[in-house]
């Protein structure tokens, strides 16, 4: 474990002024984070939301057969459900005229092949298309020759902008005036607000969409929709997931509902799939399944989605570490740990939709960049993970078909012959990038016997402030004495926690395997008695639960045994 502090200076300065100057933010624009509400803004602001307000109350009545098609992840999903919410609750439109379409490829997005014949050939009156599709031009032409109105609410780059008959596309990326942070359930909300209809109750499924979504969560109106969704939360599948949350945050999204509604979206089976559907659109129901007694338990759908959401996250972390441990072989066997860049030619190692966890995963191990490749139509595709920008560089190198996503987190396609030609270019492009340990960047270094509980109390009830655009503040705790059998091992919950109490204040090593507590005692080098005395360097983060209790949450550790022997 290496560290460094993210900025020298500082001397005199108060814990969280050094924390706020390291993110680039002032106390005043926390305040105004922390209390964002209510920031309105007019939903004309978005390109041609004035004109598909239009073209639906023109078009619109009872009669009208009206088409979602739902995108493959929690955006996908959130965003669809606001427009079902808009059309059985706020316009009462007959549920026998409304045709959900979903994806039958687990990453496919927009109006790709595996459905679009089928939306072609539906007698379909006018598409609602949420979180997909503004690109998709040639479909776009197909469905308005066919007579079919279509509305695109969207918030992906626009590549080429063109008008085509009967079709509207309202994107936040076009025009000068909207907000570019919105993702496509905000560009709904906005959509909503655009037709006259009150939208407050659907605030919830807003902030669980941005967020999943990894939106920024610093523009005042973004968090606004997040501050108010958490504390107002209506939606009764929201509720089941956070049903033990007194005060929910937003990793408790990022890490928990939106992280095992996508698991259910990638890598559940279609039956899966329509259950969260359901169980987000509020329907009534139950669910049956056999618990370990052999009893038959019955659950409410919204209960029965959690419940298998788990089993479905269990069965996508096993399918990705079988996959970790075969590609890391293919890599020592193939030398392709001396590239800067592991570009993988994925052979029936990596399961359909794990690809880009896969890479992050091996990425994290390799400390480099990561592409893991599969077959499709005729060329390579597949995601990209790297620690550093590589997105734009590999577009513009001219072997790519595409590079779409984030700068260090996207999907590439190329012809397969042109992989040799990438590596080479990668290889040439990342020359001088150091490979190996990660130094870790901190913003402050404690002594053990220095640090205070008020420390780890003033910085943990900030916990509702951290996001992606303003990380959680991380630090180092270091020359930790203390006895080896004064670290306890034992079951919380659902996982192992090593843990131990220090000047008054409690560690904890969660999620904590036999394997690291014995690293973490020594205990290879315990020889004689039942304990020794170790040093620990404990690389961290501050947490509160929500009863109030305060606790240094260890994400890294160097321990040492000391040359002391205690009986």
């Amino acid at each position: 474990m290496k560290y460094k502090l993210i900025n020298e200076d500082i001397k005199e300065k108060n814990l969280l002024d050094i924390i706020y100057e390291n993110r680039g933010i002032t106390r005043e624009q926390v305040d105004e984070l922390l209390n964002a509400n209510d920031e309105y803004k007019n939903p004309f602001e978005i390109f041609n939301m004035d004109k598909a307000k239009n073209l639906f109350k023109h078009i619109y009545n009872k009669d009208l057969i009206i088409g979602l098609l739902i995108d493959t992840d929690v955006d996908g999903f959130t965003s669809s459900t606001l427009l079902y919410q808009l059309l059985i609750k706020k316009i009462q439109h007959p549920k026998e005229n409304i045709k959900i379409f979903k994806h039958s490829r687990c990453k496919a997005h927009g109006l790709s092949e595996d459905v679009f014949y089928d939306m072609l050939k539906s007698d379909v009156n006018l598409w609602l298309i949420a979180d997909s599709s503004t690109n998709d031009k040639e479909q776009q032409k197909k469905l308005s020759n066919k007579g079919m109105n279509v509305i695109i609410l969207d918030h992906h780059e626009c590549e080429d902008y063109e008008e085509i008959d009967n079709v509207i596309i309202v994107n936040n990326q076009l025009g000068d005036l909207s907000n570019k942070h919105l993702s496509g359930v905000g560009v709904v909300y906005k959509f909503i607000e655009a037709l006259g209809y009150s939208v407050e109750e659907y605030k919830d499924l807003v902030a669980i969409g941005q967020v999943a979504d990894a939106m920024s969560c610093i523009d005042l109106q973004n968090r606004a929709f997040i501050n108010e969704g958490l504390q107002n939360i209506n939606n009764e599948l929201i509720k089941e997931f956070f049903k033990d949350y007194k005060n929910p945050i937003i990793e408790n999204i990022s890490w928990g509902c939106a992280n095992y509604m996508n698991s259910v979206i990638r890598y559940g089976t279609m039956d899966e799939k329509d259950l969260l559907w359901k169980a987000m659109n509020n329907e009534d129901g139950t669910v049956t399944y056999k618990n370990k007694k052999g009893e038959i338990i019955e659950q409410t759908l919204q209960e029965g989605l959690v419940r298998i959401s788990n089993n479905v996250k269990s069965r996508q972390n096993n399918s990705i570490k079988k996959s970790v441990k075969t590609i890391e072989r293919y890599i020592y066997k193939h030398e392709l740990e001396k590239d800067k860049c592991i570009i993988i030619e994925n052979v029936d190692m990596v399961e359909p939709g794990l690809g880009g966890i896969t890479a992050q995963k091996l990425s994290s191990l390799f400390k480099r960049p990561v592409i893991i490749l599969s077959p499709f139509k005729d060329e390579m595709s597949g995601s990209l993970r790297s620690q550093v920008d590589l997105k734009d560089v590999i577009f513009e190198s001219g072997l790519v078909t595409f590079a779409n996503g984030h700068s260090r987190a996207c999907g590439v396609g190329l012809p397969k012959d042109n992989i040799p030609k990438l590596k080479e270019y990668l290889n040439e492009y990342l020359k001088d990038m150091e490979v190996g340990e990660v130094l870790e960047e901190v913003d402050y270094v404690f002594n053990g016997n220095e640090i205070e509980l008020d420390n780890v109390k003033e910085v943990a009830n900030l916990n509702s402030l951290w996001c992606r655009d303003c990380q959680k503040p991380m630090f180092v705790v270091k020359t930790i004495d203390i006895e080896s059998h004064k670290i306890t091992y034992k079951k919380e919950g659902i996982s192992y926690v090593a843990s131990f109490t220090y000047n008054g204040i409690t560690y904890k090593k969660r999620f904590c395997s036999r394997e690291v507590y014995e690293t973490m005692i020594c205990k290879k080098d315990l020889k004689f008695g039942k304990s020794h005395l170790i040093t620990l360097t404990l690389l961290c983060e501050f947490e509160k639960t929500d009863k109030d209790f305060y606790y240094v949450s260890i994400k890294d550790f160097n321990s040492v045994k000391s040359s002391k022997i205690i009986f």
